[in-house]
């Protein structure tokens, strides 16, 4: 495998984290097909069109690098932004709430993809939690834009949130967490140092619960590497975290190879 250093870069990164990249739930398999499908006319089958339409832009962001990504990326995303939308003026009756709340998550996660539709996707994630404040993809979709507006705080938060809201804990949330800790201790203000220790030693805890829960996702065990490399260097560690981080990296690439994918973005 590639040999992976501190900096992991997706061209749609906001910011740029010391050991990570953009923020990105869980993706599976290739590129999707939905996009190609007419919209089905039954409330719950085109909720399940949109939802492997918000898939497909998923995979067109981390393994697509064609010259017309953004174009693709685009087409997907307002395709699902307009079924999210039929699906929000056709909601009524009973269970209302809950259609709504599902139909604001999915625009939301839609209109994420998009470079300059971030307030979009916050101002339609944020109408999803209110009506239900435990829908965790809302949440995690709410850090991810928060994180690419470069908000690490408020992303920070919403992880945190969706831990605390869901009965279970979720790798998705976990990781992330990760991410956003080491980002929120990036600082070499020497009175941070305390803060920033910590913050580098609670997302490594923190990248190994998500490995725990799903050792099969690529991208835990990616966030686990990156992990034990920043706390080698922000904590003084022993060597062998060098070691540890570089079996977390193989795994990656095993994991990775058995979707059918390489790295899901260039490594630097």
């Amino acid at each position: 495998g590639t040999f992976p250093t501190l900096f992991v870069h997706d061209g749609h990164a906001r910011i740029a984290d010391p050991v990570a990249g953009r923020l990105r739930m869980k993706g599976k398999g290739g590129y999707g097909t939905a996009s190609l499908q007419a919209p089905p006319e039954s409330t719950e089958e085109l909720f399940t069109w949109v939802g492997h339409l918000v898939q497909e832009l998923v995979d067109l962001e981390d393994y697509y690098f064609g010259s017309d990504k953004e174009s693709k990326i685009a087409k997907v995303s307002q395709l699902a932004v307009a079924a999210a939308d039929k699906l929000l003026s056709d909601s009524t009756g009973v269970g209302k709430a809950q259609v709504k709340s599902r139909a604001f998550c999915l625009k939301g996660r839609a209109a994420s993809f998009v470079p300059g539709q971030e307030k979009l996707a916050e101002e339609n994630l944020s109408k999803a939690l209110k009506l239900d404040p435990q829908l965790l993809d809302a949440w995690n979709g709410l850090g991810e834009v928060y994180w690419n507006m470069q908000d690490i705080s408020q992303a920070q938060r919403c992880f945190e949130q969706a831990l605390e809201m869901s009965e279970t804990p979720n790798p998705v949330s976990l990781r992330n967490l990760s991410m956003t800790l080491r980002a929120a201790g990036a600082s070499n203000d020497p009175n941070q140092a305390a803060t920033r220790q910590k913050n580098y030693a609670k997302g490594l805890e923190k990248a190994k619960e998500a490995v725990a829960l799903a050792p099969e996702d690529p991208l835990n065990w990616e966030t686990l590497g990156n992990a034990y490399v920043g706390n080698f260097f922000v904590n003084a560690k022993r060597p062998d975290e060098i070691k540890r981080a570089l079996i977390a990296y193989e795994k990656s690439d095993a994991a990775y190879t058995k979707l059918g994918k390489w790295w899901r973005r260039p490594r630097r």
